[in-house]
């Protein structure tokens, strides 16, 4: 199978790289990790300009079309600067949620300012004890003469603090971990009755706690139909969109990690020689190396396999997935201690790239998690 990229991913490439290198300098992102919001609203302007807000959209609402693999293109290269801006909660979670699930009238309201870099949006798919599953869902929506009541908790809404509305997945009927009943519900930021909790999380993003308190909403909030039989599978497969792009930022993480480590063992001399001259160094490189080439051939494989029927699609991300947090986390473990002590402290950027790879590991499921799923798979064949 040909993984190599046609011309028009190649300018992707090229262009997103090449303004990483210009304007994502370290010393810059260390001002913008500072700040109150964890990302910089002139950059964000600049991704909106060059059209990246609009990649994965349908021209139809101002967006370019894009597909896995341009998202991974993309991501990769954001990976590599360890870029801080809301990009997978915003467009990829808050906006892809609108796109698959919202009616006509709902994805013009939202989609076109989204990507037109005037709004953003996030998506509340996380609660307190449901681990990684998705059909864990307590929060509860109860139909009202004029609407919706909604109740819950939601933990780690991933850039909620800077979004403008937030959307809700809810139980309007079933049991707590049943795979229908669930509904999307879309609500501002300020409404009555919705409190959040912002804090950093270890690689420097923004997370939210969220709580709702018996929000009466009117049924302009519900995302799309009441009734939807394949919505959990429709869900699933967003969900996977995003784990996809996860996978590529691990990749640009990855590659820039061993690049780094392969830069200092040429220049760190111990006993008057460069510790990249020790054969067992060498050994060490070179299965770094062959590490994260592996892991850009499983990533654009699973780019490749994400419009395939479900468990083919399934066990490619997990795949991916399982690779990050065995072979993934063991290269950023070799990066670190071959940088000696000196590897873990905030002054030397490896330690930022693997804090934020630890986090990209345990995100929408661990090795463990995706190795049960890929199990899954293989029964259901």
């Amino acid at each position: 199978m040909n993984i190599q990229l046609n011309e028009e991913q190649k300018l992707i490439s090229e262009s997103v790289n090449k303004y990483i290198v210009e304007n994502y300098l370290f010393d810059k992102r260390a001002k913008i990790l500072d700040g109150q919001d964890s990302y910089s609203k002139k950059i964000w302007q600049d991704f909106c300009q060059l059209g990246w807000l609009g990649l994965p959209f349908s021209d139809t609402y101002g967006g370019l079309g894009g597909g896995a693999i341009e998202i991974v293109v993309l991501m990769e290269a954001f990976g590599r600067g360890l870029v801080l801006e809301p990009y997978i909660s915003s467009i990829l979670l808050g906006g892809k949620s609108i796109d698959i699930f919202g009616n006509e009238e709902q994805k013009k309201k939202y989609l076109r300012p989204l990507i037109n870099g005037k709004l953003m949006l996030a998506l509340a798919f996380s609660e307190p004890n449901a681990r990684y599953n998705l059909n864990y869902i307590n929060t509860k929506a109860a139909k009202t003469k004029d609407g919706w009541k909604l109740s819950g908790e939601k933990n780690l809404v991933l850039g909620a603090n800077v979004a403008d509305f937030i959307v809700i997945p809810a139980r309007t009927s079933g049991n707590i971990t049943d795979k229908s009943g669930i509904n999307f519900f879309v609500l501002h930021k300020d409404t009555k009755g919705l409190s959040l909790r912002n804090y950093k999380t270890v690689d420097g993003f923004s997370a939210s706690n969220i709580s709702l308190n018996d929000i009466e909403v009117s049924n302009d909030c519900l995302l799309g139909k009441e009734i939807d039989t394949d919505f959990y599978k429709k869900y699933e497969k967003m969900i996977d969109f995003a784990t996809l792009a996860m996978c590529g930022e691990a990749l640009g993480i990855i590659d820039v990690m061993y690049s780094k480590t392969l830069e200092y063992i040429k220049t760190r001399e111990q006993f008057g020689k460069p510790i990249g001259s020790f054969q067992v160094i060498q050994h060490r490189a070179v299965e770094m190396f062959m590490k994260t080439e592996e892991m850009r051939s499983i990533t654009y494989m699973s780019g490749l396999h994400y419009k395939h029927e479900t468990n083919v699609r399934k066990k490619n991300i997990s795949a991916a997935k399982i690779f990050i947090g065995t072979s993934g986390i063991n290269l950023g473990q070799e990066a670190i201690q071959l940088h000696g002590g000196m590897g873990v402290a905030d002054e030397m950027q490896i330690s930022h790239f693997f804090k934020r790879l630890t986090i990209l590991e345990i995100m929408f499921g661990n090795a463990d998690y995706h190795l049960s799923r890929y199990a899954e798979c293989d029964k259901d064949i």
